[in-house]
């Protein structure tokens, strides 16, 4: 009798395992349960996150340090690159600041071709203008600066060209633009050094073929090159 009790027992979980109904349902959800993991993980912030690190574990260790090693090189490089150029522009701008006005006449006459015998003459905005025009031929509008300019209101508009250009090029300068159309010496003595300095800083050679009578024919109204020479 036990012995028949226990093989009843054996045939009924063999039933009950191999019954369709219940494999479906085992299956089922088991299915679900795979589903919901696969769901859950794909999709979400953990999986990118193994996805980079298994990236990254392919990537060599020996490549990685070299990229490191890369990145830390270009970037004292760029540093270096920015310090010395701003040490160049400050030594150009320091010794063009001692420069006495006999020495910056001899410059502009010979840049401009033109005969000024003081500061003073600078004070319309064109030899500012056209010293501009020298170092940027192509992108400095020439045409609309006023050499014959005279009076405040007609020598505002070239100091408003030299402003808008700035700004344009992004360079930062401040002008008292009242005191310099007024002809204060100080004030268009240190503009005119602070040209200098820029000139030199910024001179690649292209001012040595330049023709600056040329340059204001084409700019001047009553086409006088040379008009600048006698401005007072």
């Amino acid at each position: 009798w036990q012995a028949k009790w226990q093989s009843n027992d054996c045939h009924d979980e063999n039933r009950a395992m191999t019954s369709p109904d219940a494999a479906t349902s085992t299956n089922s959800t088991e299915t679900m349960s795979r589903v919901s993991v696969i769901s859950r993980g794909a999709c979400g912030p953990a999986a990118m996150h193994t996805g980079r690190e298994r990236r990254a574990r392919d990537v060599p260790r020996n490549t990685r340090c070299f990229l490191s090693l890369f990145s830390m090189l270009l970037l004292v490089e760029t540093s270096w690159g920015g310090v010395m150029q701003q040490a160049q522009s400050g030594a150009f701008q320091q010794r063009a600041s001692f420069m006495p006005k006999s020495e910056l006449l001899t410059w502009i006459n010979g840049l401009l071709q033109i005969e000024y015998t003081r500061v003073e003459q600078c004070a319309n905005g064109a030899a500012y203008c056209q010293v501009l025009d020298s170092l940027f031929l192509d992108e400095f509008p020439m045409k609309r600066v006023s050499f014959s300019a005279k009076w405040e209101h007609e020598s505002i508009k070239n100091y408003k060209i030299l402003q808008q250009f700035f700004m344009r090029k992004g360079i930062s300068k401040t002008m008292d633009v009242e005191k310099m159309m007024k002809g204060r010496p100080m004030d268009n003595l240190e503009f005119l050094q602070w040209l200098r300095g820029f000139y030199e800083e910024h001179n690649q050679g292209t001012s040595e073929n330049y023709d600056a009578v040329a340059r204001r024919n084409c700019a001047a109204p009553n086409g006088n090159g040379r008009a600048m020479g006698a401005g007072g």
